[in-house]
């Protein structure tokens, strides 16, 4: 929750009502259990040299591992998206398993909290074996991180169909809410002093002067997207741009490959081949 109310988010814009939807249906099953714990979201599942599914207390030296990536990521832990510590940490338990020789990212994800993609770029730099990108959908944060962990030529969409990539880009949200309460007769008042007098600046114009807040907000998002364009150019230096490839638009798997955005499209089962082949 606090990520949702506090981040800004790289993923893509209908996003933010799935958000709204889960929060709505799933909170008040959550108030009626609040012992309940969270539950952990980062499902790995293993092949052998020889492509056959394996239990984890079973895998052998040369195994394969599939991490499973799915829907919303934040960065901490969560009921309802994964969560960018966990994940980091499966992954690190993956990169120090000496069984492990490889590791395959199954993405299906549309972006999450921009406070998420440090920790995949920190896992970057001490990963120690070849990691390979199956998409089916990776989305803003998702496509930021495939790129950032993902070996060179090792980004695939996994069908030419519903697969796609892009969304390159940051946005957040806000809602006004203070004629909501005045209608309820709730006045709400927040006291600062002298020495205070930029604290809070942008949630004081939101209902102040909403245009000057905007202003505010889009300069504060212009450095995040920055990092993201560099981002995707250092790790995709043969990226066509100049039709949506780094700001913001999507792209279907065909039309990604052409702009240089992933490395090829190939199934699961192929990818889990080019990479066993190049260990």
């Amino acid at each position: 929750m606090n990520a949702i109310l506090q981040d800004n988010f790289l993923m893509t814009e209908n996003a933010f009502e799935r958000m709204l939807y889960s929060f709505h249906t799933m909170l008040p099953l959550l108030g009626n259990n609040p012992k309940q714990e969270k539950k952990l979201y980062t499902p790995v599942r293993f092949m052998d040299e020889e492509l056959n599914p394996v239990p984890y207390d079973e895998i052998t030296e040369g195994s394969t591992a599939i991490v499973e990536l799915r829907g919303g990521m934040v960065t901490y832990a969560s009921w309802f998206w994964q969560s960018a510590v966990e994940t980091v940490a499966v992954l690190d338990k993956l990169n120090n398993d000496n069984r492990i020789s490889s590791i395959v990212l199954d993405v299906d994800g549309w972006g999450g909290a921009a406070s998420a993609i440090p920790h995949f770029i920190e896992f970057a730099k001490r990963k120690r074996k070849p990691i390979a990108a199956s998409i089916n959908n990776a989305y803003s944060l998702h496509y930021w991180m495939v790129c950032a962990v993902a070996d060179e030529g090792m980004v695939f969409c996994n069908n030419d169909i519903t697969a796609g990539v892009g969304s390159v880009g940051a946005t957040t949200s806000f809602m006004t809410v203070k004629k909501y309460f005045e209608k309820m007769g709730v006045g709400i008042y927040h006291v600062y002093p002298k020495e205070s007098k930029d604290k809070n600046k942008i949630s004081r114009l939101i209902d102040d002067n909403p245009k000057e807040a905007v202003k505010l907000l889009e300069k504060e998002l212009s450095p995040l997207a920055i990092k993201f364009q560099e981002a995707i150019r250092q790790a995709r230096p043969n990226i066509k741009e100049g039709k949506g490839q780094l700001t913001g638009d999507t792209f279907r798997a065909s039309e990604a490959l052409k702009h240089g955005m992933i490395d090829g499209v190939h199934s699961l089962a192929e990818i889990l081949t080019i990479i066993e082949i190049n260990k």
